[in-house]
């Protein structure tokens, strides 16, 4: 029984230093600034010859030339007939 608590308190001590340690700041001689951190001057690229670009028109899509549909009216059949032609 004393040694399981005893490994308890020495399992909780250990958690509690090493947070303790992670928390302090490095010293600044100890750390040297990444290399990547620096930027040098921007590297300037050489031109190259090219052509222009043709201006193409403007190309609608489905949506924009599609039609506006109308309402179509109704046919209702007339009293006392019996075929009526839909319109489709």
């Amino acid at each position: 029984m004393v040694r399981a608590r005893g490994k308890v308190v020495a399992t909780a001590l250990a958690v509690v230093v090493s947070v303790f340690v992670s928390t302090i700041g490095v010293p600044d001689g100890l750390v040297t600034a990444a290399s990547a951190a620096e930027l040098p001057e921007p590297m300037k690229e050489n031109p190259v010859a090219g052509t222009p670009v043709p201006i193409t028109p403007e190309v609608k899509g489905a949506e924009v030339l599609q039609m506006v549909p109308s309402p179509v009216n109704p046919v209702w059949p007339k009293p006392d007939v019996t075929e009526v032609a839909v319109p489709s």
